[in-house]
């Protein structure tokens, strides 16, 4: 059992829209585009 709330242990660090996320350019459009590469081809 965790003694402490889990969004400490992984925060939401973005926040909006897939495709707000993705024009950001941050973890969210990093990681996205890292799984997708496994999809396009």
């Amino acid at each position: 059992m965790l003694d402490e709330p889990t969004n400490n242990l992984d925060p939401i660090t973005e926040d909006g829209t897939h495709d707000g996320l993705l024009e950001g350019g941050g973890e969210y459009a990093r990681l996205y585009s890292t799984q997708a590469q496994w999809y396009d081809r």
